[in-house]
């Protein structure tokens, strides 16, 4: 039986993206024919030549993107993931402790700082040499450190360049805590035997630039000056001292000078030092006594506006040019007394 009518399209479009041509379902009359011969056939459709180039580059296109989105896949797992790397800890959080033991530093690796450095990764039966500033003129200013303690006690002399009997004073000290490591036990001894070197060198009470550095600190009653300096701390001899204050935040201070003229030797002080005062002259025969502090001068400075007791000793004036032998012999017991103080001496300079 043969339908009659026009073709149809009856079924939709069947798109096949594999070889992205488009086949048609028709059928005649709308249903498969019955009766002698094939009462109904399948009827493809096929592109135009032009259709067919454009769908295999359409084809081609699709294919390449694929390979690259796969392949870009493969190389970013590979770049990310490291098969030997180890299990990642999670980042401690604020009020963690830390590890027990710190992780492995590989070379190159920075080394952090848990804390500042101690003396007491050194051997503290040696004495510590550093070098704490320069003069104006390019000397040296230095100090040797004994011990690790709490304790400490500053030691300086010869601020004012032509009262210098106190630098081999305090060197003849130096020589004699090498020979007593049991003196720096629990305690830090620091010692500048000189202080300004320009001022000694040039036998002047000022240093280079003219200053009296003993009234160049920032005291409260500081007043500048041609003498004084234009600001406090203005000369790198006043700034040396300053910065040894800061750091080793002394408990006692010991300036020695001497006085500018005969009979008015004394152990002066400031701050809480009356006692300090009172125990070195058991051991020398210096009078205590108080002269009041001077603008700008170490003793305003540590003494009244940092509260730190100090001593301006005041040695006589007749011993400037006495060698060091002989002014230990006369005055090495007090210095020994101002270290182990608060504790009463028991060593003696002599032994």
């Amino acid at each position: 039986m043969r339908a009659a009518g026009p073709w149809l399209l009856t079924k939709g479009v069947a798109r096949m993206d594999a070889t992205m041509t488009r086949t048609h379902v028709l059928t005649r009359g709308g249903r498969l024919g019955s009766g002698g011969g094939v009462g109904g056939f399948l009827r493809t459709r096929h592109p135009s030549p032009f259709a067919q180039v454009r769908a295999t580059r359409s084809l081609a296109v699709t294919a390449l993107y694929g390979s690259v989105a796969a392949l870009t896949v493969v190389l970013a797992s590979t770049a990310c993931v490291d098969p030997q790397q180890k299990k990642i800890e999670p980042r401690p959080r604020a009020g963690d402790r830390r590890p027990a033991t710190a992780p492995h530093r590989g070379p190159g690796r920075m080394k952090a700082i848990d804390a500042p450095p101690s003396y007491a990764r050194y051997d503290v039966s040696m004495p510590r040499h550093e070098r704490v500033g320069t003069s104006v003129k390019g000397r040296p200013i230095e100090t040797v450190t004994f011990g690790n303690g709490h304790d400490c006690v500053f030691i300086l002399a010869t601020i004012h360049g032509d009262e210098d009997a106190g630098t081999p004073l305090v060197e003849r000290l130096r020589d004699y805590l090498r020979s007593r490591p049991d003196l720096s036990r629990g305690r830090r001894i620091v010692l500048m035997p000189l202080a300004n070197p320009d001022g000694m060198a040039e036998q002047t009470r000022g240093n280079s630039n003219g200053i009296d550095l003993n009234r160049n600190y920032p005291a409260g009653n500081f007043r500048a000056s041609s003498r004084n300096g234009d600001a406090a701390l203005s000369e790198p001899e006043s700034r040396a001292i300053y910065d040894v204050i800061e750091r080793c935040h002394p408990r006692r201070i010991v300036s020695i000078h001497q006085p500018l003229r005969s009979g008015v030797e004394c152990i002066d002080h400031d701050g809480p030092a009356e006692s300090l005062a009172e125990a070195m002259s058991l051991h020398a025969d210096i009078p205590v006594r108080k002269l009041g502090s001077r603008p700008g001068s170490l003793g305003s400075y540590a003494g009244v506006t940092l509260g730190i007791p100090i001593i301006t000793l005041e040695l006589p004036r007749e011993v400037k040019g006495w060698d060091g032998r002989r002014l230990w012999d006369a005055f090495g017991n007090m210095l020994l007394a101002a270290v182990t103080y608060p504790e009463p001496l028991t060593a003696l300079a002599g032994e």
